[in-house]
């Protein structure tokens, strides 16, 4: 079965597939070869050893490697499925009217007399029968014309259904040449045969040839030892050692019918479609087709496969549902597997891939990759027959063949029987000081389907997400045995944040249901998906990869990356700590002592008790549970909320880490855990014993490894400053002067840069969105502060240009992220002289009224980003003209109905003791409006952060009660922006050190007018 595209990058997932006519049999037709055309005709029909599997295999070897044309009949249902349990039916049956040899494995077979007319009438003409397995029972007719072919097994083939010799399911087959027998044709290139399926009771006629004696194994392993016990015979009810002597598996002889030629017959009671897998197995069958129709048997005969073939095991009411002869076809492997729609049905979401296009245009370019996965046993590897077949394994060795020029390093954080909440607390440690570059999380089945496992896996999430390399992460579901999984909850998350995310479950289960696939054919047991499975899920994940190669641009720019979106369920475990039991230091310790085999504290005496010290909002904790001499503990956070906690598993597999939630919504400062250990314990159980494996803890104020503030934003290699904001649904779009660090100075060579946050402390940067013109062009030195808003179905950016003929210029976005500008010079900006009005504000500022003031816009527009009365509200730092330029700093209020040019509405303020008064902002609180600007002077130099306030925006803003901001923290700062943070609370965020933005403070309007601020949260 082929489910996984081989691991390269460019291969089909599949092989071409040939198209076959819908039929009632498949023909398969013949190559140059020793078989000259004979027509071998293929007869499946059994309930229990897949025929319908391993004929169309062997038939396709004949005709392609051998020169034989082959068809292969089935038993079809009323629908034209296979269906084997028809034992009424044979379909094409008028192919036996050519045979020149037949191929069967059959079991108590009804055919209608037409169908038995030509199978009589082929045996009668001397054609020559290779018989398979349970071919000893065809047919079952109690009366009638045919009953004679109950016998048929006996008289024709040498034996019948006499029993099951070795233990069915339980004991394997091994070959054993016959001494004499080994120059015999049929056994040429016959050296080692090995079948799942166990030794039949036979006993031959004395005109059989044996070629081979079945030795009982121990197990269902090739490897395993021959069985040693004794067991009567059915045939004489004597005693004898089960492989002393060996009953026979394979024997030829010539049969003659009561009329007609006499005909060449090999029977073997192995050929179970399972057994077919066995090399040497296929190469007797096929000699005996050569030896059968007396041509010259190869000395080693080509049985290589012609197309994937992966059986189903045997056993009643398991075939295959809704299979067709057609399925069979050349070029299609078996089972048949449209991979394209297994991998549509795979894809619960694209989402979002700007991540992992990233990733993958740097491994393009030869950049070094870290390919991470996180999850239970299933990423640990459990049932994988070797390291490599694990999914993770495959899908980091698909990038290594993608990318051959990048270097690949691979992290597996799996480990069993743990979920999502366990990750969270261990995802720092485990991966992501790795530093990966895409992570697949697999939570599926370990998790369970609720808002609690589901939480946990958003604080995984959100830990990965926030890391500084902006690693790209796929969310992968796998199953029960049921069909069921955590992905509906896990879906949800995965949505919010706009994951990729794919669903062994849905790729595979609406084909097990049907009865189409089986679950053996992706699945070792109950939950873990055997190589195939893995090699599934890994063809998945690359798949989906190399379709986001296949439209990846050629240049080098990457895809703008969106911010993370506030918490859908919260963001309690994005900060966790961790303490393993090594790490545990009792504060209190009655009878509990460390044992270093487990990791843990453990005890055995009931009422020992022990207290350990942590720091968080929740408290979790981590013990063995396992099959032994365990019991129980009961535990408290605080002395409150006794919880009793179950050490003993009822389970032979073995133990596992149990992770429970001990207590949450806990007071800021340090809790104390306490265990003590009951006398009562489970039925089952021997013992009192527990073991402490560990604490965690979720919520700021954690201790340990508990997560610190998100860093304070900085774009990677540049000095940032004079940030602007905009907002876009959940998103904030913080706009910023940037230049290189080793740009010196700094001012006059900027550009514009981007970042994206859901949170106002987690960023995503965008990098570079609009830069100055070529020399010689209009605005070719360096591009200054600016604002941004909506207008109609797109943003607008009003920003200050420098270089030749500066002014405002204005730019154009439909997303926000790529920009482009909106003409080739300035916008016009029209400055009426102001007419000093008789109010108290310019008296104080010494203007006489009816003073004419002329000005002049420098830079730093601010845009209200609602209008007005139909217009927009621009005020831009400007001077008086005529002034001391220490003295003719002031704002100017403008407006416009689309931002493409603006009239001058006056000015709004004009204190008379700056130079400058620098990126302003305006807004609305209450009844009041409020002016925010930096307030620069070159002589003395000074720099402060100002406030006014006013009853309009049309000013005058007089100064606050307290005019100059100052952060709590006593950090200094220059220039800042008051904006809302997701949940809708005023925050005011900080240009620090003219290079980075400070996290948000949270702002306080007092009733005077003045501002205060809280510390960063």
């Amino acid at each position: 079965m082929v489910f996984a595209r081989p691991l390269t990058a460019s291969l089909p997932l599949v092989a071409a597939v040939m198209s076959a006519a819908e039929g009632p049999s498949i023909t398969y037709a013949a190559l140059e070869g020793a078989g000259g055309s004979r027509h071998v005709v293929f007869l499946s029909g059994d309930e229990e050893y897949r025929s319908e599997e391993g004929l169309p295999m062997l038939a396709k070897i004949l005709a392609r490697r051998h020169g034989f044309r082959c068809t292969v009949l089935f038993a079809l249902g009323p629908d034209g499925t296979i269906d084997p349990e028809c034992q009424d039916c044979l379909a094409g049956s008028e192919a036996l009217d050519t045979a020149d040899a037949i191929v069967m494995l059959l079991r108590f077979r009804r055919w209608p007399p037409e169908v038995m007319e030509r199978f009589a009438a082929a045996w009668q003409r001397g054609v020559p029968i290779v018989a398979l397995r349970t071919s000893t029972h065809a047919f079952a007719f109690r009366e009638g014309p045919y009953r004679e072919f109950d016998s048929f097994g006996k008289r024709i083939l040498g034996e019948q259904w006499v029993s099951h010799w070795g233990r069915h399911k339980q004991e394997a087959t091994r070959g054993v040449l016959e001494p004499g027998a080994a120059a015999h044709p049929v056994l040429r290139g016959v050296a080692d045969i090995f079948g799942t399926t166990d030794v039949y009771e036979a006993h031959p006629p004395e005109d059989a040839v044996v070629l081979l004696r079945g030795q009982v194994l121990q197990g269902m392993a090739p490897t395993d030892s021959p069985a040693t016990y004794r067991k009567k015979r059915s045939t004489d009810a004597v005693e004898q050692p089960v492989n002393d002597p060996m009953m026979p598996i394979a024997w030829v002889r010539e049969a003659r019918p009561e009329a007609g030629r006499p005909g060449r017959v090999l029977c073997t009671t192995m050929g179970a479609a399972t057994d077919l897998a066995c090399e040497d197995l296929r190469r007797l069958i096929v000699n005996g087709v050569f030896w059968g129709l007396g041509l010259d048997v190869p000395s080693r005969a080509d049985v290589t496969l012609v197309d994937p073939y992966r059986p189903s095991l045997y056993g009643f009411r398991g075939h295959r549902r809704g299979l067709r002869p057609a399925d069979f076809a050349l070029g299609i492997p078996f089972p048949p597997v449209d991979d394209g729609a297994f991998f549509e049905r795979a894809i619960v979401s694209r989402g979002d891939t700007s991540r992992l296009r990233r990733v993958l245009a740097r491994a393009r370019d030869g950049n070094p990759v870290t390919i991470g996965v996180i999850g239970g046993s299933i990423t640990q590897g459990a049932a994988a027959s070797k390291p490599e077949n694990r999914y993770g394994n495959r899908f980091a060795a698909w990038w290594e063949a993608a990318f051959p020029k990048a270097a690949v390093t691979f992290v597996n954080a799996g480990i069993g029987a743990t979920g999502s909440n366990y990750g969270a607390l261990r995802a720092a440690r485990d991966l992501l000081e790795k530093h990966p570059d895409v992570v697949v999380a697999e939570y599926g089945v370990n998790d369970g389907n609720s808002a609690a496992f589901a939480e946990t896996l958003e604080g995984l999430l959100r830990q990965i997400l926030h890391c500084p390399n902006s690693p790209a992460v796929m969310l992968l579901f796998t199953m029960h045995r049921q069909g069921t999984n955590a992905q509906e909850w896990h879906g949800k998350v995965g949505a919010h944040y706009r994951l990729p995310m794919l669903s062994f479950r849905d790729a595979f289960w609406p084909e097990i249901a049907a009865g189409r696939i089986l679950w053996e054919d992706v699945e070792a047991d109950l939950v873990h998906p055997n190589d195939r499975g893995h090699a599934a899920m890994a063809g998945f994940l690359a798949r989906f990869c190399e379709e986001e190669m296949a439209d990846l641009p050629d240049a080098a720019d990457p895809d703008p990356l969106r911010p993370l979106p506030p918490p859908l369920l919260g963001d309690l475990f994005e900060y966790v700590g961790l303490l393993e039991g090594e790490q545990l230091v009792p504060v209190e310790n009655e009878g509990w002592v460390f044992d270093p085999k487990v990791r843990g504290w453990t005890s055995d005496t009931p009422g020992s008790a022990v207290e350990f010290e942590v720091e968080g909002q929740a408290v979790l904790s981590m013990h063995h549970v396992v099959k032994g001499p365990m019991g129980r503990a009961r535990v408290t956070v605080d002395g409150e909320s006794p919880r009793v906690l179950e050490g003993w598993f009822d389970q032979t597999w073995g133990g596992y880490r149990q992770s429970n939630e001990l207590a949450r919504g806990l007071r800021p400062g340090l809790h104390r855990v306490r265990f003590e250990l009951l006398e009562e314990r489970h039925a089952g159980s021997s013992g009192c014993g527990f073991r402490i494996l560990g604490l965690g803890t979720a919520g700021a104020g954690g201790r340990g490894d508990v997560a610190p503030p998100p860093p304070e934003y900085r774009p990677a290699g540049h000095s940032a400053w004079d940030f602007w904001f905009a907002r876009d649904g959940a998103t904030t779009f913080a706009f910023y002067l940037q230049a290189p660090d080793e740009q010196v100075p700094k001012w006059g060579h900027s550009s514009v840069g981007l970042a994206t946050s859901g949170d106002l402390r987690h960023w995503v940067e965008v990098g570079e969105v609009l830069r100055a013109n070529p020399r010689g062009q209009w605005n070719d030195r360096s591009i200054a502060t600016g604002s941004v808003w909506r207008h109609d179905d797109a943003w607008l950016m009003l920003f200050t240009a420098h270089g030749r003929d500066g002014g405002l210029g204005l730019a154009r976005s439909r997303n926000g992220l790529s920009w482009s500008r909106v003409g080739d010079g300035a916008v016009p900006v029209r400055c009426h002289p102001f007419r000093v009005p008789d109010a108290p504000y310019w008296r104080e500022t010494g203007f006489a009224a009816g003073t004419e003031l002329t000005y002049r816009v420098l830079a730093d527009p601010y845009v209200l980003p609602e209008p007005i009365d139909g217009h927009y509200l621009m005020v831009a730092n400007a001077v008086i003209d005529g002034e001391p330029a220490d003295k003719r700093g002031c704002l100017a209020l403008f407006r416009s109905p689309d931002g493409t040019a603006w009239d001058g509405c006056g000015i709004v303020a004009a204190p008379r003791c700056y130079d400058r008064l620098e990126t302003p902002q305006m807004w609305r609180h209450g009844e009041r409006w409020y002016l925010y600007f930096g307030a620069a002077r070159e002589n003395p130099v000074y720099r402060a952060n100002m406030l006014a306030v006013a009853s309009s925006p049309a000013g005058p803003f007089v100064p606050a009660a307290d005019p100059e901001l100052r952060l709590p923290d006593g950090r200094s700062f220059y220039i800042a922006k008051v904006i809302r943070d997701p949940s809708g609370r005023e925050v005011l965020l900080a240009c620090l050190g003219a290079e980075r933005l400070s996290r948000p403070y949270p702002v306080r309007y007092e009733e005077d007018g003045s501002l205060t601020l809280a510390p960063c949260e």
